[in-house]
């Protein structure tokens, strides 16, 4: 029986994290990425497939508000689908199900992976970005470790593997993003004071006034995002101000992947009002200087837009991936000529791995 996901899940759920290797998460951290979101209103959180009172997998739906001048609209961002081994075949019908029931207008994935790719087409959920949708821009900030990580995982795929996943690697110099992170020419924003999270109101309204279809960065969706119960001081905003107002935003958070992997600076939101004085590429060299002052080796933006031409004159460099990353459904195909996705519509913000080192105390257990 599938039914929607409720808290009372959560712990048969985080049994099943554990087998999946997902990051780990304390209870409380799942319940803020599942039933806490601004944006849920009346969409339910996700979906659970039990048989004979046993959790055989969930699927996670995050509701994004997105607007445009003229219409406001949901999406879904469809998220950490979870099943066990011994239940073949439940991912797939819970992914029909979601598609089945959900209130808005698509659903989408940002971040599924290498395994997933393949199958989403199989239910009418395509790769709509094209090769666009297999794109990633990075610059690299230390080569000695984004080398010895590339070492580490060789060696991992030998007999060596559990004695180098049995502690975390190349963490030790990470600085967190403290007040005292600065980059010139952008303020930080701190959406829990009041003068911020007006500010923040009032350059979502102005996001949104255009032509496309823009998700939502008020205030309340920043306070919401900054309030990880499991990781303090990965994730920061800074904005562009001009005339007492924002004309610009710049999100980062610290990420890394697994224990061998390098560590990076993630852009979780990039935008600009056309009155901005300061170019996107004004915004990626302040990423880069966020990254060099808590000593990251490197820097991603996962989601590129479609405009995007690579920085002049730099070491950024536009990878791909060799599979789609991004897959949607739309009800209305109107919506996908007018929406450009970016890394803050997905689940990035609480899926990403973050450096365990940067944890809270008090959640320093996942039960």
């Amino acid at each position: 029986m599938i039914t929607p996901l409720t808290p009372s899940h959560l712990t048969g759920f985080m049994d099943l994290i554990e087998i999946c290797g997902f990051p780990r998460r304390s209870r409380a951290g799942w319940h803020w990425a599942f039933f806490e979101n601004p944006e849920q209103e009346l969409e339910p959180a996700g979906y659970a497939l039990e048989t004979d009172g046993v959790l055989q997998g969930t699927i996670g739906t995050h509701r994004r508000v997105l607007r445009n001048r003229d219409r406001r609209i949901s999406l879904i961002s469809a998220h950490t689908t979870v099943t066990r081994l011994s239940s073949p075949g439940s991912g797939i019908r819970l992914m029909r199900h979601t598609l089945n029931n959900y209130k808005g207008e698509g659903v989408f994935t940002l971040n599924n992976n290498a395994l997933s790719a393949p199958v989403y087409p199989r239910i009418g959920v395509m790769p709509w970005r094209g090769e666009e949708g297999k794109l990633y821009l990075e610059k690299g900030l230390s080569w000695f470790e984004l080398g010895v990580s590339k070492v580490f995982n060789s060696l991992s795929q030998t007999g060596l593997g559990n004695a180098l996943r049995s502690r975390e690697r190349l963490s030790s110099r990470l600085s967190p993003l403290t007040d005292t992170v600065q980059t010139s020419g952008l303020v930080m924003v701190n959406p829990f004071r009041r003068g911020d999270s007006e500010k923040l109101d009032r350059f979502s309204d102005a996001m949104q006034a255009g032509e496309n279809f823009e998700m939502t960065r008020t205030g309340e969706i920043w306070r919401y995002r900054l309030s990880d119960p499991d990781f303090k001081e990965c994730q920061r905003i800074y904005a562009v101000e001009e005339a007492g107002e924002y004309t610009g935003l710049l999100a980062v958070s610290l990420c890394k992947e697994s224990e061998l992997s390098a560590s990076a600076l993630e852009i979780e939101d990039l935008a600009r009002l056309e009155t901005c004085s300061a170019s996107r590429d004004d915004l990626l060299t302040a990423a880069k200087d966020i990254a060099c002052q808590v000593k990251v080796a490197r820097v991603r933006w996962r989601i590129l837009p479609t405009d995007f031409a690579s920085p002049e004159n730099s070491d950024w460099m536009v990878r791909a991936k060799p599979y789609h990353f991004s897959h949607a459904q739309f009800r209305d195909e109107a919506v996908a000529d007018h929406w450009t996705p970016g890394v803050g519509n997905g689940d990035f913000f609480f899926a990403t791995r973050r450096p365990p080192k940067f944890r809270r105390s008090s959640t320093n257990k996942t039960g």
